[in-house]
């Protein structure tokens, strides 16, 4: 049932959430490294169980090594000297709080018989998917290219933008939990405070979610199938001049990967993911008294309408998971604004290959390895592959 007004979370609630941000950081050392360029790269021949508390979600990760580099990409077997499709983006892509085998990617791969390469990395922005696949798609020269999009992205473009300006020799990771980092470049503390705050992350968090808490910002809802801890943040749908400045970068990241794909002889495919705000708009209304006006879907329909515009090739898969949100199914994770289920990741490789398949981009030779891929996956997704889920399809043709 959904309980009115805000739930007075208790403090172990709290310390748990704060403990889970600041192992969050020491548990990632072990699967991402620091990058000169790319702020950021997954580490090769990697084998760990990420663990956080709850209420967030603890999940295996397994790496190999892209042949011939430093990098890893998350997959369970070799990567193909040339795989049909990449995918590259931030933790969506990589499949954040799931099983590998339970990612969209790896779904897509299992369903198809086509070698899909999952080379997401948490954290990233769109400038950062863009170098990624600059500096290592060339040497695979893959059939398709899927880019993903998501909602965070613009944020995540400005603290890139202003971390490789700085030109600091402090680690990406490190650097963007500065209070520089979070506003744009625009807020240098002292340096001992900066590192002060660092150290006592559990204490700083606890300290914000109670305030949060009191002021009622932080709400529990259950009802039917959801179970979730929505945030005050989640109703602030109006453009921001950090998301305005964001939003050009990521243009011009989109830009220069679809000059790179094109270069590579490959199919731009921009995959557009939505937060969960969207996706339940109207239970974040009810909870918060958002306006009228607001418009929760401005960053997608942005992203959308630039691919018309530039004759990109996208998915929004926005329509896909509201129609199941409509459902009361749960696409999200309880306290995550940005990360799919297992169920979520199955919508979205629904909506991805229905798209895939509506384009022609399937090589007609596989056709019988294809067959056989699904005849051996067909028990796992009954109930949910079996439909057919809507998707806003953005095509050149």
């Amino acid at each position: 049932m959904w309980v009115p007004e805000a739930v007075r979370l208790s403090s172990p609630v709290f310390v748990r959430r704060a403990e889970s941000g600041k192992r969050y950081f020491a548990e990632s050392e072990q699967f991402q490294a620091p990058d000169t360029d790319l702020g950021l790269r997954v580490r090769p021949e990697v084998d760990v169980f990420f663990r956080v508390p709850r209420p967030y979600e603890s999940f295996p990760v397994r790496t190999v090594r892209l042949p011939g580099t430093d990098i890893g990409v998350r997959r369970r077997g070799p990567v193909p000297a040339r795989p049909f499709a990449l995918a590259v983006g931030d933790s969506l892509v990589f499949g954040w709080g799931v099983r590998g085998e339970d990612a969209w990617v790896d779904l897509l791969e299992r369903r198809t018989g086509f070698a899909f390469v999952n080379m997401g990395v948490g954290g990233y922005s769109s400038l950062q998917a863009t170098r990624l696949l600059e500096r290592y798609g060339p040497g695979l020269r893959p059939k398709i290219v899927l880019w993903g999009f998501s909602h965070n992205d613009f944020e995540d473009n400005v603290q890139f933008a202003v971390w490789r300006r700085a030109a600091t020799a402090e680690p990406y990771e490190r650097w963007r939990r500065s209070p520089e980092a979070l506003s744009g470049g625009k807020d240098r503390p002292l340096a001992g405070l900066r590192d002060w705050l660092r150290g006592h992350l559990v204490l700083v968090e606890v300290a914000r979610l109670a305030t949060q808490s009191i002021r009622g910002e932080v709400v529990e809802y259950r009802d039917g199938g959801l179970d979730f801890l929505f945030y005050a943040s989640e109703r602030r749908a109006a453009p921001t001049e950090l998301a305005l400045q964001g939003a050009e970068l990521t243009r011009q990241a989109l830009r220069q990967a679809s000059e790179v794909a094109m270069k590579m002889g490959a199919t731009l495919v921009v995959a557009i993911f939505p937060a969960r705000e969207q996706v339940y708009w109207p239970l974040v209304r009810r909870l918060f008294s958002a306006g009228q006006q607001d418009d929760p879907d401005w960053r997608t329909n942005l992203i959308a309408r630039f691919c018309r515009e530039n004759s990109i090739r996208y998915v929004d898969l926005t329509p896909t998971l509201k129609e199941a949100g409509a459902r009361t199914l749960q696409v999200y994770f309880r306290a995550d604004r940005w990360h799919l289920t297992p169920l979520g990741n199955r919508l979205v490789a629904d909506a991805v290959l229905t798209y895939l398949r509506a384009e022609g981009l399937f090589p007609q030779e596989a056709t019988h390895q294809r067959q056989q891929f699904q005849q051996r996956s067909s028990g796992e997704h009954a109930g949910v592959g079996s439909r057919r889920h809507a998707a806003a399809l953005g095509s050149t043709r």
